[in-house]
């Protein structure tokens, strides 16, 4: 399974895979390239 993939809007929201909308968790360990 792929990892949960996070959007970002120029809403300044982040789409969830599965989840709706809300503000970038910093907690959350993301990769970034």
């Amino acid at each position: 399974m792929e990892p949960k993939t996070i959007w970002v809007r120029s809403d300044c929201k982040y789409l969830y895979n599965g989840s709706p909308y809300a503000p970038f968790p910093q907690a959350q360990g993301t990769s970034s390239s």
